[in-house]
């Protein structure tokens, strides 16, 4: 998601816009409808490329559907602009403007509605037929303004709203408040920021469709409003492009290079693990204790500290496991194991050095107090009930250094 200062930036950005058109049509309103219009399609052209350039990061088929579309829209506008009999450009009548305007508007909230169908389909159009339809309809839409004039959608003769154009921007406003109620149908299919964006844009373009429809002249200042409206409400459709496009992905990205980083963490403390510890009983294995030993006898050596080792040996365990199996010679060895640890400090160590014998490292404890430790052991061992219950005895060997 967007920080603190990117959303100061772009905020700021668009203030400044405002309020430059602003002025602009205070100046002159051609230059402010120019700049507007122009704005928007600077919008869509940006929309489109985006779309075609991040088809494998894409994944959400309405936004694909519309984000192709908007190139054509935005062709469709800047006719509408350059038709402005002002230009010289067009043939010298007053309808294509207002013709061209509606022709865009009617394609764009029917790509709004129709492109949820997409979410029902389990194939979708491929983004080449796409374009071609799309680029179909757009020529359709020129030959009947332009050569055959025979669009059946214009305004009075004075420039002002007909019955028509009404009906046609109620119709608009229907299509797109149908699309709404689509996007909160599926809105599962898209994230929280998305659907925020998308929402917002839609309500902003059925506003600017009130305004341009209760305007009387074009120069009237609800005219103005619907412009600013509709420029916010691409802003907000190339929004859900960048989100769905750079930021999602990029969180994809750094949310699965932590789950592989905590996957290898945890790999390696398995295997960390495995080297050390002893697979049936969790208590250190044999290479552990020799480096511990080596530790120790450095340390004595070093700073001439005392430590003491116990080897504990089960007796008889050979003729257990033969009498009760191996399985509950098994258990009793891990039980052993805890037997051991529960009667030394947390600071020492408890091995299985091999077999059935175990070996304890006891740190900074001399020889007296290790054969107290040893005949501590060796009574909760012989007190203990172990599966089975089976009673052994061990044998400890002390050696203090």
């Amino acid at each position: 998601m967007e920080n603190r200062s990117s959303k100061i930036i772009y905020g700021s950005i668009t203030i400044i816009v405002l309020i430059a058109l602003y002025f602009s049509s205070v100046y002159n309103f051609l230059v402010f409808h120019t700049l507007a219009e122009f704005f928007s399609v600077l919008i869509g052209v940006t929309i489109f490329l985006i779309t075609m350039n991040s088809m494998r990061f894409l994944k959400n088929n309405y936004l694909i559907h519309i984000g192709i579309a908007f190139v054509f829209i935005a062709v469709l506008d800047v006719f509408h602009t350059l038709s402005y009999p002002e230009y010289g450009l067009m043939t010298d009548t007053h309808l294509q403007p207002s013709q061209l305007w509606i022709a865009a508007r009617l394609f764009e909230s029917l790509v709004f509605l129709f492109s949820f169908r997409s979410f029902k389909r389990k194939k979708t159009l491929r983004p080449e037929w796409l374009f071609l339809i799309y680029f179909l309809i757009t020529v359709v839409i020129f030959i009947s303004v332009f050569i055959l004039d025979n669009f059946p959608i214009f305004p009075n003769a004075d420039g002002s709203l007909s019955t028509r154009m009404i009906l046609a921007e109620s119709l608009i406003i229907i299509l797109l408040l149908l699309s709404i109620y689509y996007l909160f149908q599926y809105r599962d299919k898209f994230e929280n920021h998305s659907f925020r964006l998308l929402s917002a844009a839609l309500f902003l373009l059925i506003a600017s469709e009130l305004a341009f429809s209760l305007y009387v002249g074009k120069y009237d200042l609800i005219n103005l409003v619907g412009h600013y409206l509709r420029i916010l409400s691409f802003y907000f459709i190339y929004k859900v492009m960048i989100v769905k496009v750079i930021e999602e992905p990029q969180e994809i990205i750094f949310r699965e290079l932590n789950k592989e980083k905590e996957l290898v963490e945890t790999q390696n403390e398995l295997l960390r693990n495995l080297a050390v510890l002893d697979g049936l009983t969790g208590l250190h294995n044999h290479r552990y204790i020799y480096e511990r030993l080596g530790e120790e006898i450095k340390h004595f050596l070093r700073y001439r500290t005392v430590f003491s080792v116990l080897m504990v040996d089960i007796d008889h365990f050979k003729n257990i496991n033969d009498t009760f199996g191996h399985l509950t010679g098994d258990s009793i060895l891990k039980e052993l194991g805890d037997v051991l640890k529960s009667c030394v400090r947390g600071t020492d160590l408890v091995g299985r050095f091999g077999g059935e014998e175990f070996l304890v490292v006891l740190e900074s404890t001399g020889g007296v107090d290790a054969l107290s430790v040893a005949e501590k052991i060796r009574k909760e061992v012989e007190n203990h009930v172990f599966s089975e219950k089976i009673h052994i005895t061990i044998s400890i060997g002390v050696s203090s250094y």
